[in-house]
């Protein structure tokens, strides 16, 4: 799946490469190529992804004034990766799911 996703934007990263080193843009995009398998493992694109995402939760909590609920920036850090990694998963396991239910698989029998 990895070297599916390579091969489907390389040519698209080759493009930003060759805009970033002419100066034309400034600056430098990272692409990265999350991919959950069947069994919920997550690949080192995905972690990155998902590490932004919570370190940008957490810049924007540090702004905000303190909570009057008395609950630490810590614990909701916390509660809002695990949540986040829940979300993901569930939103690919109904993909799934759905692909499945309309295209259907050899052997696959849908109930009346």
């Amino acid at each position: 799946m990895l070297h599916k996703k390579h091969n489907k934007y390389a040519s698209l990263t080759e493009v930003v490469r060759r805009l970033s080193d002419e100066q034309k843009l400034d600056f430098q995009p990272h692409f990265v190529y999350p991919i959950i398998t069947s069994l919920g493992f997550l690949n080192a694109d995905f972690v990155v992804m998902n590490k932004f995402i919570v370190d940008r939760f957490r810049s924007t909590q540090n702004t905000l004034p303190d909570r009057t609920d008395g609950l630490s920036l810590k614990y909701l850090t916390g509660r809002f990766k695990v949540q986040l990694r829940n979300s993901l998963c569930f939103a690919l396991i109904k993909g799934n799911a759905l692909s499945t239910w309309n295209q259907g698989l050899r052997y696959t029998s849908k109930p009346p």
